[in-house]
């Protein structure tokens, strides 16, 4: 919203994108809210009903939800995009409504583009590429002052059962998450291989290479023997 309204831009246009249009909603219709929840945003900014286009008619900027379709999302003449779920932009036309998003900042001077995403299982996906290319920039080997980065997860070697490990992952936790909540998820958590690989990556943001692990790493080590 302060993209479309607050930074000056004539003509701004702000799109939500995602792997499909239901999941770019999500955020955009959390920013409908917000407006709705304002009186002085809703005195500037009118919502469509029937598109639920927010547009700001001052500048002629608008903020809509995008299609997942890359060839749909060719051309934009974008201000800022907030890329949601980066993970589950998968496989070529993952990657292809990636591109088709990265050159939509062509003509702008400052213009912004968010990727938010839970840790993934495809470790050739455009969102690892992203990982690793933030990685590179928190250790310091690779310098890009363009790029802010911000990365909250655990390490494969903390102890996932732990709440420091959870607090290390989750710096909301007690606010947006209960402990109580989480603490239970842990729990039944630990019951089967399956649910450990998949409570480590949503809820302590350790990348995994699948959700289907039938035998822990653990139990693997103890069949170990001497010969």
């Amino acid at each position: 919203l302060y993209m479309l309204a607050g930074d000056g831009e004539a003509g701004a246009e702000v799109f939500s994108a995602a792997c499909d249009r239901n999941q770019a909603n999500i955020v955009h219709h959390e920013a409908c809210n917000m407006v709705e929840a304002s009186p002085e945003l809703s005195a500037a900014l009118k919502i469509n009903k029937t598109t639920w286009n927010i547009h700001y008619p001052d500048t002629r900027s608008f903020y809509r939800a995008l299609s997942s379709t890359p060839s749909t999302n060719e051309g934009l003449n974008a201000h800022c995009i907030i890329a949601d779920e980066l993970h589950e932009w998968r496989g070529s036309a993952g990657r292809s409504l990636y591109d088709a998003l990265r050159w939509a900042f062509a003509a702008r001077l400052s213009p912004l583009f968010f990727q938010i995403t839970t840790s993934g299982e495809d470790m050739v996906s455009v969102c690892r590429e992203q990982h690793d290319y933030v990685q590179s920039i928190l250790a310091g080997t690779n310098l890009d002052e363009q790029c802010f980065g911000l990365i909250y997860a655990a390490s494969p070697d903390d102890d996932p059962w732990v709440e420091p490990t959870w607090h290390k992952a989750n710096p909301s936790l007690g606010a947006t998450i209960t402990l109580s909540s989480f603490r239970a998820d842990a729990l039944e958590a630990q019951k089967t291989p399956i649910a450990q690989s998949r409570f480590k990556r949503y809820r302590l943001g350790i990348w995994s290479t699948g959700d289907s692990t039938w035998l822990r790493p653990e139990d693997w080590e103890a069949c170990r023997r001497p010969f």
